[in-house]
């Protein structure tokens, strides 16, 4: 592997770790057509590879075949699905004390040569980075949901769960395989897995979890019991991995609280970049909910998301591409529903706050991807705390 000569496809994150990488490991980085190994980021659609017969693969494929090369491979925890991912993997690393890695925002081969130091990692892993996978094989896998996302990339849903399934397929009857139970998809992909199958599902959740008070609405009480499953399997003691759930704070941009302004209190969940991750954010509350969606309009079933705006928020606001579609849903649908349009974020947060009552709660939780006005979930979810604090400041000076 030393003797391969690579070459890089992307100039981000991804791309950068590879090249320092490469550098360390006195590997020479050389043209496509020169190349013995090409390493993608995940961010480059395959249609756009160079039509060549060099083998092309993920840097999660690459670190994996150094750490089998290693003296003492770590133990690995790959963790994927629709939604959730970051959370759970967060998680997983806060209640067992191992570092993350992947799509979570820490290339993995940043941990190639310090298996001694790191022997155990857990990983989130997407489906741009599983898709140049090819002999990758977690330990311990997770698979928590799937649901239509990225099709405008995999083409259609069979193609997005095959992706999918390369979390697990490599794995032996010596690995452990986590997989939801109530998700039909996810049990039906899971057949053909040869490792140790155990099962997780939200109505075997205790009220122990209810404890936990960082971890808002009945989906993260259940990624907290995953992360205690993983636990387990890594042979931790049950009461010591339950009582770190306490100190664990929520990711940004996940159901994250930002203030509470005369009564309203505010949240960002910007992270919700589907409509199935919206549903979850809006059933995490009691209150009377102000929501705010915006973003692309990727061409996904909005229904089931209708029907639950319908039943749990008092009023929609809307900016960006999916707008009109989601509007025309909820009128025809739900005709005296309350449904206001915006031209930007700025506008839409100055609205829902002044339309905001005391005891009520203003979601910013988007139900779509971002590139139409903003440079990811990160950046949207930023611009709306700045534009909150902006207001907030303004109307106390």
């Amino acid at each position: 592997m030393v003797n391969d000569k690579i070459a890089v496809l992307g100039s981000g994150i991804t791309a950068k770790s590879v090249l320092a990488f490469a550098k360390r490991m006195h590997i020479e980085v050389v043209d496509v057509h020169d190349a013995s190994l090409i390493i993608t980021s995940p961010g480059i659609n395959p249609d756009t590879f160079p039509k060549i017969n060099t083998p092309i693969i993920s840097d999660i494929e690459w670190a994996y075949r150094w750490f089998q090369n290693a003296k003492n491979p770590p133990t690995l925890i790959g963790v994927t699905g629709t939604n959730g991912k970051s959370t759970v993997t967060a998680l997983i690393s806060h209640v067992c004390d191992i570092p993350y890695a992947g799509n979570i925002g820490v290339p993995l081969l940043d941990y190639v040569g310090l298996e001694d130091e790191f022997p155990c990692i857990v990983i989130e892993l997407s489906s741009y980075q599983l898709e140049t996978c090819v002999d990758f094989r977690p330990d311990i896998a997770v698979l928590l949901n799937i649901s239509p996302d990225h099709l405008a990339r995999h083409k259609t849903m069979e193609m997005y769960i095959h992706e999918k399934t390369k979390c697990f397929i490599n794995q032996t009857e010596d690995d452990h395989l986590l997989y939801n139970e109530d998700d039909d998809v996810v049990v039906s992909m899971i057949h053909c897995a040869k490792s140790k199958k155990s099962s997780f599902s939200k109505n075997a959740v205790t009220d122990r979890f209810g404890l936990v008070k960082t971890l808002m609405g009945d989906h993260n009480r259940l990624n907290a019991a995953i992360a205690l499953k993983v636990g387990a399997l890594l042979e931790l003691d049950e009461d010591t991995s339950f009582r770190s759930l306490h100190s664990f704070k929520s990711l940004k941009h996940r159901l994250e609280f930002v203030c509470d302004y005369n009564g309203l209190k505010i949240f960002n969940d910007s992270k919700a970049t589907n409509p199935e991750s919206t549903i979850l954010g809006i059933k995490s509350f009691t209150e009377t909910i102000s929501l705010i969606c915006c973003g692309d309009d990727k061409g996904l079933d909005l229904s089931e998301l209708v029907i639950c705006i319908g039943k749990n928020v008092s009023e929609l606001i809307l900016f960006g591409g999916i707008a009109d579609r989601l509007q025309a849903l909820m009128l025809q649908r739900f005709p005296n529903f309350l449904v206001t349009k915006v031209k930007d974020l700025q506008e839409a947060v100055a609205y829902g706050i002044q339309s905001g009552s005391n005891g009520h709660v203003l979601l910013f939780s988007p139900a779509s991807s971002s590139f139409d006005c903003f440079n990811g979930f990160e950046d949207r979810g930023n611009q709306f705390i700045n534009g909150v604090t902006s207001y907030v400041e303004a109307t106390l000076a």
